[in-house]
């Protein structure tokens, strides 16, 4: 009987120390990336602006599209090693705009005022190098806090002509 409650005790403690061994690894997966979905949509802005970029340095021109052609972003390769963009599958709502005198931009559309004023919040968190705009009709319109309006074309517009590597 003694040696029943001994087998039992120590199955007991060895699920345990596994089921802690969990939390501790999902517990560094989650210091690692962050959770709420403004910092995500800022981090994926920084991702693609920064594939967008190394796409134009080697080909001499951006991209016209990030997924879902042979010459999309994706399909090239440049977000194969990114885990933000591996990790979540909201690519699709992001897009390259053009304006006619500004140049191209990385597009989230249709960007209700709490998430764009969230991802404006988190620029001005990390220093607020990074100008966001509203793509409207083929321009670029400069965003000022209160947002009002409830549908933005959220856009980061990329540099005309990237410096080399």
């Amino acid at each position: 009987m003694f040696r029943y409650i001994l087998v039992l005790f120590i199955l007991t403690m060895i699920l345990w120390m596994l089921a802690k061994l969990r939390d501790i690894r999902e517990r560094r997966a989650a210091d690692i990336m962050p959770t709420d979905e403004h910092t995500v949509l800022f981090g994926l802005f920084l991702t693609l602006s920064k594939a967008a970029v190394s796409y134009y340095r080697d080909y001499g021109n951006y991209p016209t599209i990030i997924q879902g052609a042979p010459d999309g972003m994706v399909e090239k390769g440049y977000l194969e090693h990114s885990e933000l963009a591996n990790m979540t599958n909201v690519l699709p709502l992001f897009s390259i705009v053009i304006a006619e005198y500004n140049g191209y931009g990385i597009c989230l559309e249709n960007c209700t005022s709490s998430i764009t004023e969230g991802i404006l919040e988190r620029n001005s968190d990390m220093g607020g190098k990074l100008h966001f705009m509203d793509h409207k009709s083929d321009r670029y319109v400069t965003l000022t806090p209160p947002i009002r309006n409830d549908f933005i074309n959220l856009t980061l517009p990329l540099p005309l002509k990237p410096k080399s590597a």
